[in-house]
């Protein structure tokens, strides 16, 4: 009896130990699992390390002789050994050293180590835990990723970066794609306002232009809504529309026309929308960079051109603005019945049909409203401005619903200037106007569009500009561009 039940214990006993390491192995596996499905950030280049060594930086007996010499060091030379630049070869056995800086910066209270600090945090995977506790040191705040950390910079503009921080940016973001560090050492872009740049955190191209794309005609198109926002042109004799819900997954489309050469460009941050003749820069494409909440779009000679003004070049160049008209798809459809639109065809495997943002969006502006307006939403006000650029100054007009038309007189410089407003709101044309105010806008058949002033004279709205019915004098239209702000 006692043998049986010895035996038995010894059974359950084993059956125990069995389980228990099974239980054991299953943990280790499901660890290990967790560990390999983090979410890293983007790098150039994996480097694994040795994190046993890297706990050593933080013994403070150890670390004297090397407060004593990051104190004698310039900002620079302590941020350099902290991304390990200039040393990538001996890195690994220079990490320790790394990670020793990067503790000094965040008990330094020195407010020049933040911008830096975020900056190492998007390509340094290793001591991100060490990044985040000397980040809040320096500022009492508590992320824990370098997009959270890049939100809070952009509503923290006034905080001061160190000497020789473009270049040490490029350098730092060069472990990414080696075109930031000539972007950011480029002569043309010196102008770039650096604390005020940010990051989406990708290398570049990756937010890829449409370049010559495929068009359909409209009795061929079937994924339009008839609230969806376009963005049309006319070139020549021909007449194409961009709607936004693809163009905001691209940001830009280089498109061209016989010989002419234009960039429609959409920046989802402040809703900006405009086309550009880039005859002078070549193609262009979002170069993933910010300044402040504009887009910055760059050519291949990595020169950076400001989305919303064409501004570029250290000499501040400026592109030439094309003739735009934002509509929506059923307004367009029915003025332009000839037009071509943008196929979803675009050899980029997008779903162009889902309602939502592109997932960088968010890290530059959380509550980003561009949803709204790549469709329109008849119980709603639409928050945009309509803008113009005329003998240097600057013009805006807040687009809001109308049911019918609206037409605003100015004059800049004894300069009559009319913006006819019209779709509902949505979208508005600019032209330099007759001596006399026009008062009233009429659509026919025969006609098309015509504008009536003061005095009675018709005016013909034409795709070039306004023509007066009676003597035919003609004055031009001035570009328009679209903005939330």
């Amino acid at each position: 009896m006692i043998k049986n039940i010895t035996k038995i214990s010894k059974k359950y006993s084993l059956i125990t130990l069995i389980i228990f390491y099974t239980f054991l192995s299953i943990s280790c596996i499901e660890s290990e699992k967790l560990n390999n499905d983090k979410d890293y950030n983007y790098i150039s280049e994996e480097i694994v390390f040795d994190k046993l060594k890297m706990l050593d930086a933080t013994n403070s007996d150890k670390n004297k002789q090397f407060n004593s010499k990051f104190n004698n060091a310039d900002e620079s030379e302590i941020i350099k050994i902290a991304a390990c630049i200039a040393q990538v070869n001996q890195c690994k056995d220079d990490k320790d050293l790394a990670a020793k800086a990067i503790l000094f910066m965040g008990n330094s209270t020195n407010n020049n180590f933040i911008r830096p600090l975020v900056d190492i945090l998007w390509i340094d995977n290793e001591l991100d835990e060490l990044i985040n506790e000397s980040l809040s040191k320096l500022t009492k705040k508590y992320f824990s990723s370098a997009s959270e950390w890049e939100i809070w910079l952009n509503d923290n503009k006034k905080i001061s970066s160190p000497d020789q921080y473009r270049q040490l940016k490029g350098e730092i973001f060069s472990y990414i794609d080696d075109g930031y560090y000539n972007i950011f050492n480029n002569e043309d872009n010196q102008s770039l306002n650096i604390n005020q740049t940010k990051w989406i955190g990708s290398k570049l191209g990756a937010i890829p232009a449409l370049n010559n794309p495929k068009f359909i005609k409209q009795n061929e198109e079937k994924y339009l809504n008839k609230n969806d926002i376009i963005i049309g042109i006319k070139v020549q004799d021909e007449f194409r529309a961009y709607p936004i819900k693809i163009l905001k997954w691209h940001g830009v489309i280089n498109d061209k026309i016989n010989n002419q050469e234009f960039s429609i460009i959409y920046c989802p941050m402040t809703n900006t929308s405009t086309v550009f003749n880039n005859k002078k820069t070549g193609e262009l494409s979002f170069s993933g960079l910010f300044e402040d909440k504009k887009c910055l779009v760059n050519n291949n000679n990595n020169i950076l051109i400001d989305s919303t003004t064409g501004s570029f070049g250290k000499e501040l160049n400026e592109l030439e603005r094309y003739p735009m008209i934002q509509s929506t798809w059923q307004f367009w459809q029915k003025y332009y019945p000839n037009s071509k639109v943008l196929s979803m065809n675009t050899g980029f495997l997008i779903d162009y049909q889902k309602d939502k943002l592109p997932h960088w969006i968010n890290l530059i502006q959380p509550q980003n409203i561009a949803l709204e307006f790549s469709k329109h939403h008849e119980d709603q006000n639409y928050r945009t401005m309509v803008n113009y650029h005329y003998q240097n100054q600057r013009v805006s007009h807040l687009l809001y619903y109308i049911n019918d038309f609206r037409i605003i007189n100015k004059t800049i410089n004894n300069n009559k200037i009319v913006t006819i407003i019209f779709d509902n709101g949505i979208g508005a044309r600019t032209f330099i106007g007759p001596k006399d105010n026009l008062i009233k806008i009429s659509y026919s058949q025969k006609n098309g569009w015509l504008a009536q002033d003061t005095e009675n004279i018709y005016w013909f709205i034409s795709e070039n500009g306004l023509i007066n019915q009676d003597d035919s004098s003609f004055y031009a239209e001035i570009p328009n561009f679209i903005t939330n702000e």
